[in-house]
């Protein structure tokens, strides 16, 4: 039987402080078969000192050059790869298990063309903090399209696929649910129980800096696939809520987020009970 190619791709801008235990991560999986292709952005910190002294000893292509942001940086990555499956896994992200690759290429040897599994949030300091659990049932492309139920680093694409769905270079914090709606059209995500990837929960991270500018890009996807539809009416409300709020005091503009979020849970058309991205 052969044993397919699997290729991870890191991107990492400044994120010394973190990257070795995403490379310690990688290094421990017991699959045998691992091109692993870091995309550093430039860092201007210990990065490069890291990845140069890793490279000696481990298996790694990187390079370190100025890119177009995170989406630029991995899609050049998939570009380069030559592996069967792809991946990406962020500079402060982990995987938790040492057979998460392996487990993903039985799945693709069964003709999953996207394989995805569960994990945890984790502190800055890498505790662990709540479980991101897999949706089996919420994996379709019409559930998908109005929430991001998969958890991107504990998944795993089969690259030609990923080169027909290239990821829009113009979003920086909903490219990959932007990919995830479009690969859910065309194949079947097949998930994994298991805790799989580790998802970094600190200051600098996208998901916590974004604010205003992530949700107006989680907006802007909402109309791409929803149109002028009452969902992204109710999500543009929602957003303005927030902008609002954005400019109380503190104690207030946590009352109007709370309130907003709550309406929220409650329009399970909206959000699957999930809540506002914020």
């Amino acid at each position: 039987m052969t044993t397919p190619l699997v290729s991870i791709i890191t991107p990492s801008l400044n994120q010394g402080r973190f990257l070795l235990e995403t490379l310690q991560s990688v290094a421990a999986q017991d699959y045998p078969n691992i091109e692993y292709i870091v995309m550093d952005g430039g860092s201007t910190d210990n990065s490069v000192d890291i990845l140069r002294a890793w490279s000696q000893s481990h298996p790694v292509h990187w390079e370190s050059n100025p890119d177009k942001g995170q989406a630029d940086a991995i899609q050049r990555g998939v570009e380069r790869a030559h592996g069967d499956l792809v991946a990406w896994l962020n500079s402060d992200d982990v995987y938790l298990e040492p057979s998460v690759v392996s487990t993903a290429v039985s799945e693709f040897r069964n003709g999953s063309p996207v394989v995805t599994g569960g994990g945890w949030y984790l502190s800055e300091d890498g505790s662990r903090l709540h479980r991101i659990p897999v949706y089996p049932t919420r994996l379709n492309h019409e559930t998908i399209r109005r929430v991001d139920w998969v958890l991107q680093p504990a998944t795993f694409i089969r690259r030609d696929l990923f080169l027909k769905c290239p990821l829009d270079v113009e979003l920086t914090y909903a490219f990959d649910w932007d990919l995830f709606i479009r690969l859910s059209a065309l194949a079947r995500f097949t998930a994994v129980e298991g805790d799989w990837a580790g998802y970094r929960q600190h200051g600098a991270g996208k998901t916590i800096s974004g604010g205003a500018r992530r949700r107006q890009e989680l907006l802007e996807v909402t109309r791409r696939y929803h149109g002028n539809s009452r969902r992204y009416a109710l999500m543009k409300g929602f957003d303005l809520t927030l902008r609002a709020a954005d400019a109380l005091p503190p104690k207030l503009g946590y009352g109007a987020y709370f309130l907003a979020d709550r309406v929220a849970r409650l329009s399970h058309k909206l959000t699957d009970g999930r809540g506002i991205q914020t």
